[in-house]
């Protein structure tokens, strides 16, 4: 996708994809089969989520600066933004297609 424009995916592999902090990075969560995605950026067969994901233990985000409840204890949790990249076709690696192109976009 163009900078600037959004392409909307499904999820099409059976067991869902893995979601990355970047290209080839560690897993920070999984779409699930059926799942429309919104893809802002492509880049070497990678789409960049329009989505931010948390993690744990960064001091510059806590997480009822971000909306999250506190746990029993009134202790706040921080948490840190990340990136969501997702494979879009992986046949050439020998894995399933992961997503198709919504409605003829892409």
């Amino acid at each position: 996708a163009p900078r600037g424009m959004t392409v909307r995916m499904w999820v099409e592999v059976g067991g869902g994809t893995p979601v990355r902090e970047r290209p080839w990075g560690r897993v920070v969560g999984r779409k699930t089969r059926g799942a429309l995605l919104r893809v802002d950026g492509i880049a070497d067969g990678w789409g960049r989520l329009e989505e931010d994901f948390v993690e744990t233990d960064a001091e510059s985000v806590t997480a009822s600066s971000l909306g999250f409840a506190l746990d029993s204890e009134g202790e706040e949790e921080e948490l840190q933004l990340l990136e969501g990249w997702v494979l879009l076709d992986g046949r050439d690696l020998g894995l399933s297609r992961q997503l198709v192109a919504f409605g003829g976009e892409a």
